[in-house]
């Protein structure tokens, strides 16, 4: 357990880092998205504000119904 637990520690510590030595090197650019320089509409389109604030919540609201519906055919099943 000792050997796991200073493995992930490892782990989460050189993530840090590398990824501070990625972003010093390379760097964020000012580049516009390619949704953005050759938007077109079909296949480049910008995402909506709204649908990126809320793509998470709607779904974690799906998982939830997906999970309930299966309760519910398991205990329609088991009886």
């Amino acid at each position: 357990m000792t050997t796991f637990l200073i493995g992930i520690i490892i782990l989460v510590v050189g993530g840090y880092f590398y990824g501070a030595y990625c972003e010093k090197t390379f760097g964020p650019d000012e580049r516009d998205t390619p949704a953005i320089s050759k938007a077109d509409g079909v296949d480049f389109v910008v995402m909506k504000k709204w649908k990126k604030e809320h793509s998470a919540k709607r779904l974690l609201d799906q998982m939830k119904e997906i999970h309930q519906r299966f309760l519910k055919q398991t205990e329609l099943t088991s009886s």
